[in-house]
Order: C-alpha cells, then structure tokens, then sequence
C-alpha cells in the first residue's frame, strides 16, 4: 500500500509512459509513466502492491535514454538505466531495436547490480481499428541470482476512439531459483489533455500465488 500511495502521490509531480517498445523517440522528446497496483491473493489471502516510474529521453535520431523503477515493499524491485538504439532501416512496418541497460535489483533487504539485455520488435495495424503491438524478450543478469532471468513481455492495443485507447498485456518472467510468473492485464487509456493519458488496468498475475490486481497509471509526452 505504501507503493501504490506513493506513486499516485507522483501523479501530480511526473508525465507519463506506456510498456517499451522499438520505436525511437525523437530528438528532445520525453515520455514518462507512473503506475501503481494493488493485488489480492484470495487464496492464501494476502495484499501486495508495488509502484513504478518509467522515463524515455530522444537522445538523437536513433538513441533512445530510459530509466526504469519499481519497488515492490514485500519483495522484489529495480532500478536501471538503459539505451535502445534501433536496427537500421526504419521505414520498414516491422520495427527492431535492441536495448542495453544496468543498474540495481532488490531480493529482500539486500541490492545489488543487474544488468539487461533485450529485443524490441512492434508494428502498427490497421485491423478494424489503427493499432500496434509489441514484444520484448530480455535476459537479466542478477548479482543476488544463481541464474539468469529471462523475460518475455506482449501488449496488442487498439485506437477504439479518438481519446480512448484500450490493451492487452502478458509479462513473463522464469528463472531456475525464482518462482515462475505470469501476468496478464487488460487496460484502458483516456487522453485528458494533449499528450496525457490516465490508465486503468485489471490484472492477474500467477507467481507464488494467484493474485488478482488493479492498476492505476498517468502517460505523458512532451
């Protein structure tokens, strides 16, 4: 609970973001997203939340900034820097790009350094509505891990109205000495202003436990 205050504190203060994908910022643009969920595990019936900020800087034509954030108080949580550089011909539909990023990682009460390398691929559609999708794979190396951990995140959108986007995320996570998981949300985004969005989301997410979760979040570009 402390997490999800926290980053709905943060609305006021930070623009906002959607998930990562291949398409490079332009020079001097700036997306930025606050997110905050809260999560129920009826069976075992236990609360958890965590919070996240997450920030893209349009380096040059072809380098892309970022920094991402999360902390989960009961478990897990990160904080990395990262740059994305895109393959070459970008007038292709189909966009790739790789990132590289390093930072820190929290298991319990201990941090150490994590590094993350990863590949970003998406387009645009044009099936009953305009669109996209995305799909990142990434491996992260742990200091606090006996072993890799690799990732494999997906989100389909769809522009339903002029102001109203809706997606649908699945974020994989799987590692020899870390419980599996998996989560899968569905969201809508309402654009409120130029270049904002707020964003609800209702998930479940199967790890430890089965846990079901909403989440609340602020896009902004500028």
């Amino acid at each position: 609970m402390r997490c999800l205050a926290l980053s709905l504190c943060l609305f006021a203060l930070l623009p906002a973001t959607a998930s990562a994908g291949p398409w490079p910022r332009e020079p001097g643009e700036m997306f930025t997203a606050v997110t905050g969920t809260y999560r129920y595990a009826p069976e075992i019936d236990r609360i958890g939340s965590d919070g996240g900020v997450y920030l893209e800087y349009g380096l040059s034509d072809r380098v892309t900034l970022g920094f991402d954030a999360m902390d989960d108080p009961d478990g897990y949580s990160h904080a990395y820097g990262f740059l994305r550089w895109p393959l070459p011909d970008r007038d292709r539909a189909l966009k790739l790009a790789f990132h590289l990023g390093a930072g820190a990682s929290r298991q319990g009460q201990d941090w150490g350094r994590m590094t993350r390398l990863g590949l970003n691929m998406g387009r645009s559609t044009a099936f009953l509505r305009p669109g996209w999708w995305t799909l990142t794979a990434a491996l992260e190396d742990h200091a606090l891990l006996d072993a890799p951990v690799y990732k494999l995140d997906a989100t389909v959108g769809l522009q339903l109205l002029p102001r109203l986007k809706t997606f649908l995320d699945v974020e994989t996570s799987q590692s020899a000495h870390t419980p599996d998981s998996v989560t899968l949300r569905g969201s809508v985004a309402w654009q409120s202003g130029p270049g904002t969005h707020f964003t609800l989301g209702i998930e479940t997410r199967k790890s430890d436990a089965r846990f079901l979760g909403l989440r609340l979040g602020l896009w902004r570009a500028f």
